[in-house]
């Protein structure tokens, strides 16, 4: 890499810190219970438990790819513009269905939810995953 590539790279890098610093700042003053959180693979996220009952979105995955019950997680979201807070990490309300594809939420999932003071938004979301992801067992090939 020559030096006008490399300062650049820095400046570029510079500036996306900026503008994270600022968008943090901007969500402190709504919620001063603000609190950054890294996942495992060093993913940074902010959050507060004040977002759980305004949230508007929810992000829902496994927490893991490759296993066949891995957990099945729910992470409330406040999006505004291209800005997004996110509410108490990862509640967990169920796992992958183990034979098959799919997912199995636990029977009470929404009083889980509710329990966490959830947005009916967000418990309208998970209401409509658990529909388009119903345990279906694998296919049987041979007959």
């Amino acid at each position: 890499m020559d030096i006008k590539m490399y300062i650049e790279e820095k400046d570029k890098q510079t500036e996306e810190a900026r503008a994270q610093a600022e968008e943090a700042e901007r969500w402190l003053k709504k919620f001063p219970d603000l609190q950054v959180h890294t996942s495992r693979w060093q993913k940074v996220r902010l959050w507060s438990p004040s977002v759980n009952p305004i949230a508007n979105d929810v992000e829902i995955h496994h927490s893991c790819g490759c296993c066949d019950d891995s957990p099945l997680y729910v992470t409330p979201v406040l999006v505004e513009g291209d800005s997004k807070v996110y509410g108490t990490p990862q509640i967990s309300i169920g796992e992958k269905y183990a034979g098959g594809f799919g997912d199995m939420l636990d029977g009470n999932w929404k009083e889980m939810l509710n329990e966490k003071n959830v947005s009916s938004a967000v418990i309208e979301k998970v209401r409509e995953y658990e529909k388009e992801n119903l345990p279906t067992d694998y296919y049987d090939d041979e007959y």
